[in-house]
């Protein structure tokens, strides 16, 4: 077959090439369209899962559930990235109730999940753990029970866990989560007194501990608690030992310095003086009634006196230090819960005119 000369001298000729086809880049793309349309139907079943066992149809809120002619990235509460996978899925105060189905593991791609201010019952399924891009998690204002699955750890890239308000009894002792982003509000749970159950909730790293009042206080935890092995006691003695090793030094470094000093030279009267000038000095500068004037004599008794006094008051010391930290588990503990975290809000505020005691 002849090509038309028109065709051939036609002046775009020479700039638009002719299509190539490449059997490989169909077959490329028909892969990618298959894998997303197989992960496609694993998270739709995935939201009907979850649907049925949270009796969807008694929601609030249903629009466009379950329409067939509907992509589920419109159904409400839903959000998809370009690719078409579930990256949130917030239904908070939605009327669910029922329990959280284990097919919500199967939306791997998620990062938000806010089931908060529901009736939701059950335990938590440890599939949870399957969601690896998990970042924001609130099932607050439910009635889970039971353990929080250990798999919960697994989840490196959370920023906000919210417990409160359930009927959980164990926590996993995670790693403590960064705060830079939610503050005090980063990790919530019931571990604030008073209780509904026997014993508080066990939470090493919450930032803040709710009780069975709804009230709340932050958990702020110290560099001493933050070290294991490390205790007030611990440094007590090490604070004894060393101010003794201290003295002992500065004892035997003068007793050194004078004995080299007076080497050979006879102990006159005016030396004699001298030294008790100096005693009245340090003695005036300690202050007369102090028991601390022992250390510069040479009475061993005065010594094991002013020894057994300081021990008494770096216990004291210790006493109230360890006092201060306040022990959100414990019964008797002296502390008003005057914060709130609403069940409208992930921001936990303290409330206006309470005071700490």
């Amino acid at each position: 077959a002849s090509v038309s000369s028109d065709i051939i001298n036609h002046p775009l000729a020479a700039v638009v090439p002719p299509p190539v086809f490449s059997p490989s880049a169909v077959i490329n793309r028909r892969m990618k369209s298959d894998a997303n349309a197989t992960f496609n139907e694993i998270e739709r079943n995935a939201l009907i899962d979850f649907y049925d066992s949270t009796k969807g149809g008694e929601w609030t809120n249903t629009t466009n559930w379950l329409d067939e002619d509907a992509s589920y990235c419109n159904w409400w509460g839903v959000t998809c990235d370009e690719m078409g996978h579930v990256t949130e899925l917030v239904l908070a105060d939605n009327s669910l109730w029922g329990t959280l189905s284990e097919s919500i593991g199967n939306l791997t791609f998620i990062e938000v999940l806010d089931l908060s201010d529901n009736d939701m019952k059950g335990s938590i399924p440890k599939e949870i753990g399957l969601l690896s891009n998990l970042t924001y998690l609130r099932l607050s204002y439910n009635a889970f029970t039971g353990a929080v699955p250990e798999s919960l750890r697994e989840l490196t890239k959370l920023q906000l866990v919210h417990l409160q308000s359930n009927r959980i009894t164990e926590v996993p002792n995670m790693l403590r989560l960064d705060e830079s982003i939610y503050n005090t509000s980063t990790f919530v749970a019931d571990c604030g007194v008073p209780t509904a159950f026997n014993e508080a909730l066990q939470c090493e790293h919450c930032t803040m501990c709710c009780n069975a009042n709804e009230d709340c206080y932050p958990q702020e935890g110290t560099q001493i608690a933050e070290h294991p092995g490390l205790s007030y006691g611990t440094i007590g003695i090490l604070l004894i030992a060393s101010f003794a090793a201290f003295c002992c030094i500065v004892a035997l470094s003068l007793y050194l310095f004078n004995k080299r000093k007076n080497r050979g030279n006879v102990v006159t009267m005016s030396t004699e003086i001298r030294i008790e000038e100096d005693d009245k000095d340090a003695l005036s500068r300690i202050g007369e009634a102090s028991v601390y004037n022992f250390f510069v004599t040479n009475k061993v008794l005065g010594w094991l006196a002013a020894s057994v006094t300081l021990a008494i008051q770096v216990w004291i010391l210790a006493f109230f230090l360890i006092a201060s930290e306040a022990n959100l588990q414990d019964d008797e503990i002296d502390i008003q819960f005057t914060w709130k975290c609403p069940p409208d809000s992930d921001v936990c505020k303290e409330g206006d005119g309470l005071t700490k005691t």
